[in-house]
């Protein structure tokens, strides 16, 4: 569940400061981010699923369909981010932005 709350964080802070640091250098990729903001809001819902089947005390299988759900939908989401942004996000980074306000709690 920890792990969870990091990604979440992560995603977050990537909602509220990252993208728009990219998309100021490069507002052409307005779609990608369009597109990474819908997967960060799935994936906010498939978490939020997740903990509240871990909470009610939800069977090993049960979970376990839970994170193969998580599994798919971020396998494709890191592939596509790195595929669209990794060169943008390598130059991304200004001196005045801290990189965990950027990344949240996995930077």
């Amino acid at each position: 569940m920890g792990f969870c709350a990091a990604l979440t964080g992560h995603h977050r802070s990537e909602d509220a400061t990252l993208f728009d640091v990219v998309l100021a250098d490069r507002p052409e990729l307005a779609p990608v981010v369009a597109d990474l903001k819908r997967d960060h809001s799935m994936l906010d819902h498939l978490l939020g699923e997740l903990e509240r089947a871990a909470l009610s005390g939800a069977a090993q299988d049960a979970l376990l369909r839970h994170l193969d759900g998580i599994e798919a939908v971020m396998e494709t989401h890191f592939r596509y981010e790195e595929k669209k942004l990794v060169d943008v996000l390598d130059g991304a980074v200004p001196s005045d932005v801290g990189r965990q306000e950027m990344l949240g709690p996995l930077a």
